[in-house]
């Protein structure tokens, strides 16, 4: 019987000197993939000696939080455009992720300015600068709608139970207050399902991120992680507190 790969055999197996190798590392929101999985990963890469950054999608988006924010509650829109504003496809701008994947897997360098900045409440004040060596390296891209895009030798799907995605997203977001964190959280929800339903087919490999040391599962039942998992009554006790 085969035995199932550690987390740090699967990232060993995309060490490939001489070659850049893009890790894709995707789940839903609060999943942990940013801030547990891809800088793991980059520990491991880098612990045999080989470099390693991570990209995340976000730094893609087309508006600042606080421009989007304000894009998406223009007064005066019809409702078909707000239906369109609302689709967070039309968020990131794929075709400049797209080429900067190419241009890394080319071992072009990689220099973005103006870009997403958690760290700066949103705003587009980040710079990503990224010089693959001779020797080559590994860049983890991490991100939810990461799974349509070309180029990644591994999806990992990171899977966290939705109630803990909406603590650690309440945690991160302390930006928005009582309701406006479970808006946002549902919002991402309707996005999420159907997207991962559909791409689901990309997905190369499974890690459950309930623990520190992430186990690699050798699959993972669409249904049962894109499920609410016990969430509803999660949000009628957060609309009780917050209400």
């Amino acid at each position: 019987m085969k035995q199932q790969p550690t987390f740090q055999d699967l990232i060993a197996g995309h060490v490939r000197p001489g070659a850049v190798s893009i890790i894709g590392i995707t789940g839903q929101a609060g999943a942990g993939k940013s801030n547990h999985i891809a800088p793991l990963a980059k520990a491991q890469i880098e612990s045999v000696g080989y470099p390693a950054e991570i990209l995340g999608l976000d730094v893609f988006f087309k508006l600042s939080s606080r421009a989007r924010k304000a894009w998406l509650n223009e007064d005066g829109v019809d409702p078909e455009e707000l239906t369109r504003r609302a689709d967070q496809m039309t968020w990131w701008d794929f075709d400049r992720a797209q080429s900067a994947l190419n241009d890394l897997l080319a071992h072009k360098p990689l220099h973005l300015e103006g870009v997403y900045n958690r760290a700066d409440g949103g705003e587009l004040t980040g710079e990503v600068h990224i010089v693959p060596p001779k020797e080559g390296m590994a860049i983890l891209f991490d991100g939810v709608a990461i799974c349509h895009l070309q180029g990644m030798c591994e999806i990992a799907y990171v899977h966290t139970p939705a109630s803990v995605r909406l603590e650690r997203l309440r945690a991160r977001d302390r930006h928005r207050q009582g309701a406006e964190v479970l808006e946002r959280f549902r919002l991402t929800q309707a996005f999420e399902v159907p997207y991962f339903h559909s791409h689901w087919h990309h997905l190369s490999c499974w890690l459950d991120n309930s623990r520190q040391d992430p186990l690699v599962l050798s699959s993972l039942d669409q249904t049962f992680a894109l499920s609410e998992d016990g969430l509803p009554g999660q949000i009628i006790a957060f609309d009780e507190k917050a209400g």
